[in-house]
């Protein structure tokens, strides 16, 4: 065989072995998350309000989720800190538009970035949401935002800079 032939037929077979190797099974629903946060309380299966920081006082933290369209499905709810597994809570669910909570007490020695990430049954992610728990650590999530945001400021003005002596 010539050289393209052999490289062709390489190609093709690997191809092959990795489209077999990939789990190409459809989602098995149409479903969706509407809304998902973190909330200091659920009143009438609410949330009462929005949080992304939350100071060294409290001492639980709600995850709200309303999903749609995924009766008869199974969603978790997978709590991170630090990228680390904390908790998973699984729930079905029993009709077109299902709202969920889980509620998670808060260590005083876990402070920092806590993740919720929603999953359905088979581990597709569906949303991720994130907080910040602790004064402190606020105080550097945000100082570090500003540094990062300096940092873009000022390639911006030195592009802005080159274009004008150009």
């Amino acid at each position: 065989m010539p050289y393209g032939s052999n490289l062709k037929f390489i190609c093709f077979s690997f191809l092959l072995l990795f489209a077999n190797s990939v789990n190409s099974e459809p989602l098995k629903h149409n479903g969706r998350v509407s809304r998902a946060q973190f909330t200091t309380s659920i009143n009438q299966r609410e949330p009462v309000d929005e949080v992304v920081f939350l100071d060294d006082s409290a001492n639980e933290v709600y995850f709200f989720t309303e999903i749609l369209s995924m009766t008869g499905h199974k969603v978790i709810h997978r709590w991170e800190y630090n990228g680390q597994v904390m908790a998973k809570v699984g729930f079905d669910i029993g009709g077109p538009r299902w709202r969920i909570n889980t509620k998670k007490k808060l260590n005083p020695n876990q402070k920092g970035k806590w993740t919720v990430v929603v999953t359905d049954g088979d581990g597709w992610p569906l949303a991720a949401k994130m907080f910040i728990y602790g004064n402190k650590e606020k105080e550097e999530y945000l100082q570090g935002k500003v540094s990062y945001f300096r940092q873009i400021k000022i390639r911006e003005i030195k592009v802005d800079t080159l274009a004008q002596k150009d």
